[in-house]
């Protein structure tokens, strides 16, 4: 005999974890945006150029352009 209550919490449990997990890959993707550009920055301090940068990060030169502007080192 299947019990309509515990139907309504299995799917709700089961929505939980679809949500959970889609706000821990979305946390995952910023976090990891975030240590490319951070990788991106430290290139640029140590006066690689543009170009390099992009070929090794695999960004656009405007990328790597306009994380140079953010931080004033252009």
């Amino acid at each position: 005999m299947f019990n309509l209550g515990e139907g309504i919490y299995e799917r709700a449990m089961e929505k939980g974890i679809e949500k959970g997990i889609e706000k821990g890959v979305e946390q995952e993707k910023r976090n990891s945006e975030r240590k490319e550009r951070e990788a991106a920055l430290e290139m640029l301090k140590d006066g690689l150029s543009f170009e390099q940068i992009s070929r090794y990060m695999k960004l656009s030169v405007e990328a790597v352009a306009d994380i140079a502007r953010e931080n004033k080192l252009i």
